[in-house]
């Protein structure tokens, strides 16, 4: 099997031709990782513009027949030993490279980052990317006004916000979730926002946390306030808060109260633009205990939709050029997404590469970049495959089990500690260390992803030349699952790594496998 290596222009939507490399070397790994070195005349890179431009490697399945394998992207990364004509490049998988080059920022932001922006954006139920309308699991019907009308000192006149809560309660496991829409047209605005809550409340506006009460029972005497600039677009409001029945003879309303406001260029009042009332807000309510205390959220597919259509309006790298693969509702398999955990991400200090990975880290979600830009997710990439390897495909081949390095995990999310554990296995301690802003239930899928991979079978082999029926990108891919018959024990296993080399009688296979599904 041969392979040749296209250029495309630095956006990947124009084909310029051929380049001749020597020594050509390529990977590929599950969530659109992977590198490709090479050697080639600087003659032939000037050709074809080659110095920071898009490569497809393609393989040769038949006498001049060629497919599509991976994409990667040169940055200007070469070295040219003295005396050679020669340069040695070393390229970046294309969606870790673009992935790499977007970074995430505030909603409202197309290009000029305001002062007054946060540090931190959440991806959950707080975001546009969610809507709850469209979510199928969740009715969102249960917001009401209560009969409280004082309200609290120095609140401002003429908002005409009402105290809202939610239908429901329960016990104090609870906890509300309210949610609103604010469009702002025209020019970029100064928006104040204020904030009155019984309980402790967060209140989010574009994924961004906004205003916060940290103390009970203070929403009937005071408000927080602060104010944010926000671009022409429709923005999620949305507004946290507990559940209380027994604290001072608490009956689980814990109603919260929230107004808008537009500021003239002098600071003052403009025009009221939002208010808490039942007709503009939905809510709904979440136990706050597991195991059922999995938030409402986007799926995936919203989360990964909304992102790029941000790199796309910001022109960022080659996104403009990208297509999706999957929908907001179904992955690129078909198949119906889940919600995703709500997390905190840093503005500028977090690419999208850094949430493409946090989101396959957590078992939510693989990403990758297939033929044509076309950009894929599912929870896990790769399809079953009719076929079962043996040692007669490889040269060689190696494989290292776990015995069991850690069979009981403590960690510590913000809102408290969680424990793991093995059944029917020796207890051996080990600790894991979370991110501060995930809540219990991402902490805990976390905790448990991390159990199983520490039970699992691995190996690696480098094939033979691959025959008919069992050629690497043509008959399986990364991320394929598949069976391997070694030493007379058959594995499901699936592909997380596949490496090229060019020989002399063409390609030579390098694949790293692991056992699937992961069972302690």
């Amino acid at each position: 099997m041969k392979a040749r290596v296209a250029v495309y222009s630095k956006r990947g939507d124009e084909f310029q031709g051929y380049l001749p490399v020597i020594d050509l070397e390529f990977s590929d790994e599950v969530g659109g990782g992977g590198s490709c070195s090479f050697e080639a005349l600087m003659s032939d890179i000037d050709a074809t513009s080659a110095w920071d431009a898009v490569l497809v490697v393609q393989l040769e399945t038949s006498p001049g027949v060629f497919v599509d394998g991976p994409a990667y992207a040169t940055r200007h990364s070469y070295t040219h030993p003295a005396g050679f004509r020669r340069f040695r490049f070393t390229a970046q998988a294309l969606l870790e490279a673009w992935a790499g080059d977007a970074v995430v920022m505030p909603e409202y932001v197309v290009s000029t980052m305001p002062r007054g922006a946060g540090t931190e954006r959440g991806v959950g139920w707080m975001s546009s990317a969610y809507d709850p309308a469209d979510d199928p699991d969740e009715p969102w019907d249960a917001c009401y006004e209560t009969s409280r009308t004082t309200m609290p000192p120095f609140w401002p006149s003429g908002s005409g916000s009402q105290w809202i809560s939610a239908t429901g309660a329960t016990d104090d496991s609870e906890a509300k979730y309210f949610r609103a829409w604010l469009t702002i047209t025209g020019s970029k605005k100064s928006v104040q926002f204020y904030l009155s809550s019984d309980e402790s409340a967060t209140l989010w506006v574009a994924g961004e946390r906004i205003v916060e009460t940290s103390s009970t029972e203070t929403g009937k005497k005071e408000y927080t306030r602060n104010t944010m600039v926000l671009y022409p677009g429709t923005y999620s409001v949305a507004c946290y808060t507990a559940t209380h029945f027994t604290k001072d003879g608490g009956d689980g309303q814990d109603p919260i109260l929230v107004a808008a406001e537009t500021l003239d260029g002098d600071g003052d009042h403009a025009a009221w633009i939002l208010a808490s009332n039942e007709d503009d807000w939905v809510a709904c309510r979440r136990d706050d205990t597991p195991p059922d205390d999995v938030p409402p959220g986007p799926t995936p597919g919203q989360v990964l939709r909304y992102l790029v259509t941000e790199a796309q309006e910001r022109n960022c790298s080659g996104w403009p050029n990208v297509t999706l693969g999957f929908t907001d509702t179904h992955d690129s398999y078909g198949v119906a997404w889940a919600d995703v955990s709500e997390r905190l991400f840093t503005y500028g200090q977090t690419s999208y590469w850094d949430v493409l990975q946090s989101l396959a880290e957590s078992d939510e979600v693989d990403t990758w970049l297939g033929p044509g830009l076309v950009l894929e997710a599912a929870p896990r990439q790769g399809q079953t495959r009719a076929l079962t390897l043996t040692e007669t495909h490889f040269n060689k081949f190696a494989t290292k089990g776990t015995p069991g390095p850690g069979s009981w995990v403590m960690a510590q999310a913000w809102d408290g500690w969680l424990t793991e554990k093995l059944d029917g296995y020796v207890r051996r301690e080990y600790a894991l260390e979370l991110g501060e802003a995930l809540t219990r239930s991402t902490g805990r899928k976390v905790a448990q992803a991390s159990l199983r991979d520490r039970w699992r079978w691995d190996a690696s082999g480098s094939m033979n030349p691959p025959q008919a029926g069992w050629i690497p990108y043509v008959d399986f891919g990364v991320g394929d699952s598949m069976a391997v018959d070694y030493q007379a024990v058959v594995h499901d296993v699936a592909v997380l790594s596949i490496s090229a080399k060019a020989g002399e009688g063409g390609l030579l296979f390098d694949l790293e496998l692991t056992e699937w599904p992961v069972t302690p």
